[in-house]
């Protein structure tokens, strides 16, 4: 056997002994996948809301810019209001995750199995809260939105519509704040149901993508002819990974 082939079945041996099903390992993946997707969402509506408050800043000292005043906020309102409807998406989008996880786990008969209940039953409990806050962000938006005449009135008003504009306002960072404690909530119940901090979903996602590439394109290259002289090529380049994956598993292991 060559040096690279035996590189390649000690990946493979290091693999084997993660310990959990591939499945059981997918799923989780999902459920942080789409976990992180939230965050980034969530994290893009603050940020949306927070050039709200700078433009209201901005134009509230002055009379005689009402309408651009109006005309400003009311479309950095349309932009929040499509954030906090994609991060609404983004929430269903864990629910439907962890639904999924739960389903699978049904079928199975192990511990790995139950595992999953457990982490879907979590998530969708979570997940009702955020949901819950986000609803409340579109209402505000909705009220807003038929308010916007109100805005679009003469100088003369700019006292009472800066007075709407700052309860409205105060209203939105509430809600967000209860939406990002929802958040913070949602991810203790992944951490609790899964043992991985949430916050590493992106690079779990990127791993888990360029781990399905690398195995791939080995899988690929493994059946061709003149394999084993390009597996040797590869080989400076696997003897990192393969040391990593072993001291990962080995902690985890140790940990069991």
């Amino acid at each position: 056997m060559s040096a690279a082939e035996q590189l390649l079945g000690a990946l493979r041996e290091t693999l084997r002994s993660a310990g959990k099903p591939k499945r059981f390992v997918a799923d989780v993946a999902a459920v942080l996948a789409a976990y992180g997707d939230l965050e980034q969402v969530l994290a893009a509506t603050e940020q949306r809301w927070v050039r709200l408050q700078e433009t209201l800043r901005e134009r509230s000292g002055d009379a005689e810019r009402t309408a651009s005043m109006a005309r400003a906020l009311l479309a950095r309102a349309h932009e929040l209001r499509g954030a906090v409807a994609a991060a609404r998406n983004a929430v269903e989008g864990v629910r439907l995750a962890a639904l999924s996880a739960g389903l699978e786990g049904a079928r199975r008969d192990d511990g790995g199995g139950a595992a999953l209940i457990r982490l879907s039953d979590e998530v969708r409990e979570r997940s009702a809260g955020a949901v819950e806050a986000l609803d409340e962000l579109g209402a505000t938006l909705e009220r807003l939105d038929r308010d916007r005449d109100k805005l679009k009135e003469g100088a003369g008003g700019l006292e009472r519509e800066l007075s709407i504009l700052a309860v409205w306002s105060r209203d939105e960072g509430i809600g967000l704040d209860v939406a990002r404690r929802a958040l913070v909530a949602l991810g203790e119940a992944i951490e609790r149901a899964t043992g991985t901090d949430p916050e590493l979903a992106p690079l779990l996602a990127s791993a888990a993508e360029h781990a399905r590439g690398l195995a791939s394109a080995l899988s690929q290259l493994g059946s061709r002819d003149g394999a084993r002289l390009a597996l040797r090529s590869l080989q400076p380049l696997l003897e990192p990974l393969v040391t990593v994956l072993g001291d990962i598993y080995g902690e985890g292991r140790e940990e069991r």
